[in-house]
């Protein structure tokens, strides 16, 4: 069981890390502009650690005009949640609030929450509280995608961007490496693979798709002595528009 509980939060960090990317070259004053996205629902299938799971994917418009990123895993007795809103100021995103709920057995197991101020962030886990200084066009780890999503079309190759990650601020970089098309449950796609840099443990690869906002096609983790654990696109719809491959 304690096996099948740490891959299903691994599944979900890694999902999110994946969309956690700007140009490095960028900075806040020169950020490009973003169009409000349209809504999509997203469904993966995923083997970790041996263990099958079944992951979520919603982004949705608030009645207040702000967007919601969430993103849900479950098994029979545990579940994990993300959920994001952010402001779109001059079409860039700004985070507001971003929770985490883990539960075992319907018990909380590590639930926390952030709120995002000018120059601020605010942790609070239980009766641990946390302040963080944080530069300006800093996300959190959902509401980073729009930066990637924006920033794959440019051609240009790397991406990085500061994040709030738990009671923590960090930079992730990620690297284009190829094109190709990409056969997954969802069908076949042309895709861009982009690879993570930031840290030298990490060989984690990443496919998104090109004809439909970059959406996430697929994920590989190796683990070594030949085991990759993955995470694939099993159904998606973008604007009312079911993702069908070529």
């Amino acid at each position: 069981m304690i096996r099948s509980i740490n891959s299903l939060k691994l599944v979900l960090r890694f999902l999110l890390l994946c969309f956690i990317a700007l140009s490095a070259s960028a900075t806040a004053g020169d950020s490009p502009a973003f169009n409000t996205p349209p809504p999509y629902q997203a469904k993966y299938k995923a083997k970790m650690y041996g263990t099958s799971l079944t992951l979520k994917q919603e982004l949705k418009q608030l009645a207040n005009g702000q967007l919601q990123i969430s993103s849900a895993a479950k098994t029979f007795y545990a579940s994990f949640s993300q959920r994001s809103v952010f402001a779109l100021e001059q079409g860039i995103p700004r985070p507001v609030t971003f929770d985490v709920q883990k539960k075992i057995l319907s018990r909380d197991r590590g639930s926390y929450g952030i709120q995002f101020d000018v120059g601020q962030a605010h942790y609070k886990k239980g009766n641990t509280s946390v302040e963080l200084s944080v530069p300006a066009g800093v996300q959190d780890i959902l509401s980073v995608q729009f930066m990637l999503r924006n920033w794959l079309p440019k051609g240009e190759t790397e991406i990085e961007i500061p994040v709030v990650s738990k009671a923590k601020l960090k930079q992730y970089r990620f690297k284009i490496t190829d094109e190709i098309m990409l056969q997954v449950p969802a069908g076949r796609f042309s895709a861009v693979k982009v690879e993570r840099l930031d840290s030298p443990e990490k060989h984690d690869s990443y496919w998104f798709a090109k004809e439909w906002g970059y959406m996430l096609l697929k994920m590989e983790m190796p683990k070594g002595k030949g085991k990759i654990d993955y995470l694939e696109l099993s159904s998606g719809v973008v604007g009312g528009r079911t993702m069908m491959g070529r």
